[in-house]
């Protein structure tokens, strides 16, 4: 089905002051690109997670977001 869909709304980073972590703005925050999808039709949201970031995929997981394929990167000298 991911792919079926033609719209998709990109989270490409949220990110959150470290003294305001833990206090749920980036999960406000995602409820509000939420409701945005939902007002423009849109049935997929796709976000950008470094997977050295465990709290995010953790909140990610507690919002419903499920791992769907990685990304794999070499960086090559000069």
């Amino acid at each position: 089905p991911f792919f079926v869909e033609n719209k998709v709304l990109y989270i490409d980073d949220i990110f959150v002051k470290e003294e305001f972590r833990g206090k749920g703005v980036a999960k406000l925050l995602h409820g509000e690109v939420e409701k945005i999808a939902r007002k423009k039709k849109i049935k997929m949201l796709k976000a950008r997670i470094y997977t050295f970031n465990t709290p995010a995929q953790k909140m990610a997981a507690s919002l419903g977001l499920e791992p769907l394929y990685s990304e794999y990167f070499k960086p090559l000298e000069s």
